[in-house]
């Protein structure tokens, strides 16, 4: 499948060939979940549960098991389509690929402290969405200014947004401005937070060689920790054992402190 999730129960949320599916820790399909069904053209970018147990999912899609959805939707905790969740038709496409056939997928962060839903995806300055519960663009978050060909984002519990690029890795305020006090000039094809604020960032040069860079609270960079990188990285993954993943063109795992 295109997308993946971990659940807190240890099974697993996936897509494959177009169908959402909830696997059991056992690894059989969960009988409480119908298999949802998206269309035309049924490619899925991410997913994610929510804290409730229903499932929103991003992608290339303008149907979910028949009724209308343009790239985004939400599932009851049954599978069922969620009726209440109807994201805006100011809401971009949530799956493209960049000009390098790198495929770009609509990455889902939740708020948990009021719900909203920040959103990763659709062309230019729309790049970076944020919505309402009830799948409606929140126009408080006033997002401009953003480098094209968005590569990942993450969302820290005080609201505040990371945006990676392919321009720079910024940082947004919880209304969507930019903090002039953030920015990294570069080509980074993906980030990570880890649990303790620190933020991992993949960078590619010129010549093609990578490097991660791990940069504190402050911004500043972690001069302890030096990882370059023998792959293309387009995602960074960070297991509860301290380790770092990295996936792209291969994989590779590294120690804390980037060895």
């Amino acid at each position: 499948g295109t997308a993946l999730a971990a659940l807190p129960d240890g099974g697993v949320l996936m897509e494959e060939v177009g169908e959402i599916k909830m696997v059991t820790p056992k690894g059989a399909l969960d009988p409480s979940f119908s298999t949802t069904t998206v269309e035309v053209p049924g490619r899925v970018g991410d997913l994610i549960q929510q804290p409730d147990g229903k499932v929103v999912f991003t992608g290339e899609f303008t149907r979910v098991d028949g009724v209308p959805r343009r790239g985004m939707a939400r599932l009851n905790l049954d599978g069922t389509l969620d009726p209440s969740f109807a994201p805006d038709r100011k809401v971009p496409d949530f799956y493209y690929e960049d000009i390098q056939e790198h495929v770009r997928l609509g990455h889902i962060r939740y708020q948990p402290w009021d719900g909203k839903l920040v959103v990763l995806g659709g062309y230019w300055e729309e790049d970076v969405v944020r919505l309402n519960p009830n799948g409606s663009l929140d126009v408080e978050f006033d997002l401009l200014g953003i480098s094209p060909w968005i590569t990942g984002l993450e969302l820290q519990a005080d609201g505040t947004v990371y945006v990676a690029s392919e321009g720079a890795v910024i940082r947004l305020k919880a209304d969507g401005s930019s903090d002039p006090g953030f920015r990294w000039e570069g080509n980074f094809t993906a980030l990570a937070l880890q649990g303790d604020g620190k933020l991992l960032i993949a960078q590619r040069f010129d010549n093609q060689s990578s490097r991660l860079v791990r940069l504190n609270v402050d911004g500043s960079p972690d001069t302890a920790f030096i990882c370059n990188l023998d792959l293309d990285a387009y995602h960074i993954l960070l297991p509860t054992d301290g380790r770092i993943v990295v996936a792209g063109s291969s994989m590779a795992r590294f120690n804390p402190d980037g060895t």
